[in-house]
C-alpha cells in the first residue's frame, strides 16, 4: 500500500481530480452557466448599435449610445435581449445547420475574409520597404 500512494500517476491524477473539482467550484457562479440568462452589459450594447447603425466604427457607436434618452435606451436594451433570445431559441431548434441562407451569409463571409487577407497581403508587400 505504501508503494502505491507514492507512485507519481497516482499524485497526477488526484491533482487532476483537485483542480476539476475546484474548477466547478469557482466557476458556479459564472452569469454564462444558466442559457435564460441574457446579460447584458455596455460592450454588448455597443456591438449592437454599430449593427444598428451599419457602421462599425465604436466612437460613433459609443456617441449614439450616450445620446439616448432614458426610454430610447430601455427599447434598445429590450430589442437586444429579445434578439438574444430569438437568436438562442433558433440555435437550439438547430435552424443554423440546414438553412441555405445561413449557408450563403457564412460562403460570404468567407469570401470577404479571404478578399481581406489578400487585400492586407498586398498592402504589406508594396509596404515591406517603407516598414523597415
Amino acid at each position: 500500500m505504501k508503494r502505491f500512494l507514492k507512485e507519481p500517476l497516482l499524485h497526477f491524477l488526484a491533482a487532476g481530480v483537485g483542480l476539476f473539482v475546484l474548477f466547478g467550484v469557482v466557476n458556479r457562479d459564472e452569469p454564462d452557466a444558466d442559457p435564460n440568462v441574457v446579460t447584458v452589459d455596455r460592450d454588448a450594447l455597443l456591438t449592437f448599435v454599430q449593427y444598428r447603425i451599419k457602421a462599425f466604427n465604436p466612437t460613433l457607436a459609443e456617441e449614439k449610445l450616450n445620446s439616448l434618452s432614458d426610454d430610447e435606451l430601455q427599447r434598445l436594451i429590450d430589442d437586444y435581449v429579445r434578439e438574444e433570445v430569438l437568436h438562442r431559441e433558433a440555435l437550439q431548434l438547430g435552424l443554423d445547420e440546414d438553412d441555405y441562407v445561413i449557408r450563403r451569409l457564412r460562403r460570404e463571409q468567407r469570401r470577404l475574409l479571404r478578399g481581406t487577407v489578400r487585400n492586407l497581403h498586398a498592402h504589406l508587400l508594396r509596404n515591406r520597404e517603407s516598414a523597415a
